[in-house]
């Protein structure tokens, strides 16, 4: 009996023994298991704080590319493709609420002889410096000043009526007379301006276009009529007309 007892006690204390060595282990894998564990999960958070501290630039980056595919290279204001834009949502703004949406757009004068005489640097000179002092004078929010094309700047007035943007218009041909731009090849020995301006309630049935080509043809009849001066566009007469044998050197 007694050899019997030692060997049950002998295999109780190997089967303890195993027992032991085995928990052992198992929690010496389970620390390095749980070690790893935490060490993939810094990394994960370090390589997740890294994607999206990328994905922030990535999209200040694209943010300020599609700022600067709205923005005029050469003056820095608005460009076509931007005008194009808030034409659009002002228009049906307008429509909506019906309240006139008002456009000035204005053509510096004899610009072509400018840059004939001078060069073209001295002419994006003073576009520049045109573009500048509108930029400066346009400050109500809401309203636009953008480059339309060449030395043509267009500004868009929402809520503003025909006798409110005519003033403004007379405002700004006499701000850019004053601002005394040398152009030697002309009378007046200085930049001047052409102003056409329109206004509009917009209708049902109307596209933005038609205020866009009224104003352009009360330009049209700035400059047959002798250059720097306002012209407003008649309510009554369909954009695009113009009188008999008018013509005008753009």
């Amino acid at each position: 009996p007694w050899a019997l007892a030692l060997a049950v006690a002998a295999a109780l204390g190997g089967v303890r023994g195993y027992t032991g060595l085995r928990s052992r282990a198992l929690r010496q894998r389970a620390a390095r298991l749980e070690a790893r564990v935490a060490e993939q999960t810094v990394e994960l958070r370090h390589n997740l704080a890294e994607l999206r501290r990328a994905q922030g630039e990535l999209e200040a980056a694209n943010a300020r590319l599609e700022a600067l595919s709205l923005q005029d290279e050469l003056t820095g204001i608005a460009n076509r493709r931007r005008f194009q834009q808030v034409l659009a949502d002002e228009w049906a703004r307008a429509r909506r609420q019906q309240l006139p949406l008002a456009f000035i757009i204005l053509d510096l004068d004899h610009f072509k002889l400018l840059n004939d005489t001078e060069g073209h640097p001295e002419g994006d000179l003073r576009l520049q410096a045109v573009a500048a002092y509108l930029a400066q004078a346009i400050r109500r929010t809401g309203d636009l000043v953008a480059r339309y094309g060449g030395e043509e700047l267009a500004i868009l007035l929402p809520a503003t009526g025909l006798d409110a943007a005519l003033r403004l218009a007379e405002q700004l041909r006499l701000g850019i007379e004053a601002l005394a731009l040398p152009h030697a090849a002309t009378p007046r020995g200085r930049i001047t301006a052409s102003f056409g301006v329109a206004a509009l309630v917009p209708g049902h049935d109307q596209a933005a276009d038609r205020l866009v080509e009224a104003a352009d043809d009360a330009l049209y009849r700035a400059k047959t009529a002798g250059r720097n001066r306002v012209w407003p566009a008649p309510p009554e007469t369909p954009a695009g007309e113009t009188a008999p044998g008018e013509t005008a050197d753009r």
